[in-house]
Order: structure tokens, then sequence, then C-alpha cells
């Protein structure tokens, strides 16, 4: 009679439940020592070595472990393997390792918003922007509630943007039927309009929005004026485009897209003045913006450069170093500097 059976009849917890009370090193250990063998149909083992490996911060392996509980499993149980597979393949940054397990979730819980959501991500994180896309709108036509409709049109629209505009702007188009007064869907309307070429509703469009404003200031209007913004530049009419933007920062201060905009314009046309106000707006963000501040405070430091300032310029491109140490073009022109 085997130790394990021994203990079976004494009571005791089975092998699956005694790891699970193991500590990370005693099964580190036990993992070293030990190759572990068992029946590939324990799936109560198999749960119990996947969570261990997960707190163990071994998600590769757990994410083969759940693999194979996907053999497994059914019903409901398959669908939470799916999840929790979702959880370690992104954990392990390989995403595309659950994209199968939860496709076939997807098929046998069609309705779980969880699965969906999982999805959706593992999608936007290979790039399968077409499955993304085909994804929410299948949500979106099957959605009872207007408020989950909405959202997985806007979310399709935003998916299809950079690579099918004119189907990203039926999808928004659709969206707002529900919400028409939402600044984000008319934002990303916009946006498909100008990537589809069509400028001229595009216009009409993101001027209604400003009109109904009525003069109001707010974050979510600079949404719609970051668009004219670009609709300015695709028309290259950088004087209307600067202008855009910079009404879109005064209005929200904090934005780094806007920013970032704002100071490539400016940096092009040589308005140096504003392109500084717009880097100095991104130095002093809370959030990541589309210019890094190391890059904000080099382009600073060259304004600087170009405006015989020499003691301000290096005072710049160092903290460009110091934000960014490999910011090799600001090392150069520090050391022409002599600083």
């Amino acid at each position: 009679m085997t130790a394990e059976n021994t203990a079976v009849e004494r009571g005791e917890p089975d092998v699956a439940d005694r790891y699970v009370t193991f500590t990370r090193e005693q099964w580190s250990r036990l993992r070293a020592a030990t190759p572990l063998t068992l029946d590939e149909s324990d799936t109560q083992t198999l749960w119990a070595m996947a969570q261990l490996e997960e707190a163990a911060g071994r998600f590769d392996t757990a994410s083969d472990t759940y693999v194979r509980l996907l053999d497994l499993e059914q019903g409901d149980r398959f669908v939470e393997v799916a999840l929790k597979l979702a959880d370690a393949a992104t954990q392990a940054q390989n995403p595309g390792y659950a994209k199968d397990g939860l496709e076939k979730a997807r098929a046998a819980a069609p309705g779980d918003p969880r699965v969906v959501d999982k999805l959706s991500a593992i999608y936007a994180a290979i790039g399968a922007h077409k499955e993304l896309a085909d994804l929410r709108l299948a949500e979106a036509r099957s959605a009872t509630e207007p408020a989950r409709r909405f959202e997985m049109l806007v979310a399709a629209g935003a998916a299809l943007l950079e690579h099918d505009p004119a189907a990203a702007a039926a999808a928004l188009e659709e969206a707002r039927t529900i919400k028409p007064a939402d600044m984000e869907c008319a934002g990303l309307l916009g946006d498909a309009h100008i990537a589809a070429g069509r400028y001229d509703e595009a216009r009409e469009l993101l001027q209604a929005c400003i009109t109904a404003q009525k003069g109001r200031r707010s974050k979510d209007l600079a949404q719609i004026y970051l668009r004219l913004g670009r609709l300015e530049t695709a028309l290259t009419n950088p004087k209307g485009a600067m202008q855009a933007f910079t009404t879109a920062l005064d209005m929200d201060g904090q934005n780094g897209i806007i920013a970032s905009e704002l100071a490539h314009v400016a940096l092009a046309e040589g308005e140096l003045d504003l392109a500084t106000r717009a880097l100095r707006a991104i130095t002093m963000l809370r959030t990541p913006a589309p210019i890094s501040k190391g890059i904000a405070y080099e382009r600073l430091g060259e304004i600087a450069m170009h405006q015989g300032d020499a003691k301000k310029a290096v005072m710049l491109l160092k903290r460009a170093i110091d934000e960014d140490g490999e910011l090799e073009h600001a090392r150069e022109l520090l050391a022409q500097l002599g600083g």
C-alpha cells in the first residue's frame, strides 16, 4: 500500500489539496527534488498545479497546465479554464496562447461578457483588428440593452479605424443614433471621416458638435477641437490646425495627445513660442504622451540653443538625459555646449 493510499484511508487531504497548502519555497523544493507525475485526467491536481505555478510567478508553465485542462473540462468549468488561461498567458507576455481557448469558450457561452472582454483584450494585444471588430459588431447585434450595444459599436469603430475607416464610420454612425451627444463617439467618427478622406462630412460633424455646446468649454469638447486640428492638418492648413489644437489644449491642459500634436505642427512651422508652450505642457503631464518628457526637454533645449540661450539649453538638455538616458542626440548637443 502506498503512503498516499494510507493517507487517504486516514482521511487526510488528497495530493491536490496538500499541494495547495505548500508555500512557494516548499513547492519549489518539491519540484526540484521529485519530478511530478500524475494522471493526465486528474483535473483536481491540474487545477492545483496551475494555481501554484501562478502564485510562484511561473505563468508560462501555468498556461501550459490550463491548456491541458481545456481538453478535460466541459461546460462552465471549460469557460473558467479559458478565462484563467487568458490571465496567465497575458502575464507570460504570450496573450495569443489563449486565443483558441477563448474562442471555444465564446462558442460554448456566447452570452458571457467576461469571455467577450477577455477575447477582445487578446485580439487587441496580438493586433487581430478585424477579429476584434467582428467580435464587437456581433456583440452589438445581439445586445438587448442600448448601453451595451452603444459600447460595442464604439469599440468596433475604434478597432476598424486604422484599417477600414469607412466601416468604422458606419459602426460609429450607428452608435450615434443611440447617444447622439456623446463626444467620444463623435470624435472617433470625425477621425474615421478624416481617414476616409470625407473632409466635408468631418467638418460638418465637428462644427455641429461645437455649435451644440453654445460656447461652453470642457474636456469633452477638447476632443472635438483635437479632431478639427487633425482635419486642418489633413487639408494642409497648419495655421488652422494650430488654432484648433491650441483651443483644445486650453480646455484640457493635461491631455498629452493634444499637446503632442500641437508641438509637432508648431515645430514644423517654426512657431517656437507655441511649440514651447506645448512642450512645457508635456513635461508637466501626470501620464505618458506620444512625445515623451525626455524628448520634450530635448526639443526645448534645441529651441533655447536656437534662441542663443546656452545656459538654459544646457539645463534643459540635462533634464532630457535625466528623463531618458538613451537620448544620444541630447548628449551630442550637450557636448557641443560644453555642458
